[in-house]
């Protein structure tokens, strides 16, 4: 990519920008800011070509953040779209995150079942979990289509981005445990001392079987 700093400097402008970017956004009211990181990685890197910037997005992304699809993903997805189940995402998320699907299932999320108007992302928002913000979003989106919260299921693996956020706007909960390395239980934090999942799954098979 023909970056001229070191990757010792690389890294502290990058960090050093974020957290900018995070106070002025606090500034505007947000309780937990979410950036866009490729307009990050442009200012640092100093780098106009929006492509080139990506590019290198994702590869520094999957060097310092790999991550894997979860056994049963793709039966279950595909069993939760056979019975036109409504599904949805409400993710900590950047511009590469939807190329998740088609890397690892020749998918987008769209083809895969989930509904676009209840896709939400956190770079396109600027609100990260564990604020309510998306989960308000989805919450209302559902409710215009006659859905009530209570009858709402969220997944996740962190009690505190996850179940914290989705229980506080009336949603039910599932906590997926089936990967310690992925498992955040957030037993120090005091918003999840006293606080359960309605579900623990520990494998995405499991679901269908409280689904159908």
């Amino acid at each position: 990519y023909q970056i001229k700093k070191k990757p010792q400097i690389v890294l502290d402008d990058f960090f050093t920008a974020i957290n900018i970017e995070h106070k002025r956004l606090s500034k505007t009211g947000v309780d937990f800011p979410e950036v866009e990181i490729d307009r990050i990685w442009a200012h640092v890197l100093e780098i106009e070509e929006l492509d080139a910037v990506r590019a290198f997005a994702v590869e520094f992304e999957l060097m310092v953040n790999p991550v894997y699809p979860m056994p049963n993903l793709e039966s279950m997805l595909s069993s939760l779209k056979k019975i036109n189940l409504l599904m949805g995402i409400i993710s900590n998320a950047q511009f590469f995150t939807p190329y998740l699907f088609n890397w690892f299932l020749d998918s987008s999320p769209e083809d895969l079942g989930f509904k676009s108007d209840l896709i939400f992302y956190s770079y396109k928002s600027g609100h990260a979990k564990p604020s309510t913000f998306m989960f308000d979003a989805a919450a209302k989106k559902l409710k215009n289509m006659d859905i009530l919260a209570h009858s709402v299921l969220y997944i996740g693996n962190d009690m505190l981005n996850d179940i914290y956020p989705a229980k506080t706007v009336g949603f039910k909960t599932a906590l997926f445990a089936g990967d310690a390395r992925s498992l955040r239980l957030r037993t120090d934090d005091a918003r999840c001392r006293n606080l359960s999942a309605n579900l623990i799954l520990t494998d995405l098979g499991q679901l269908i079987d409280h689904l159908i």
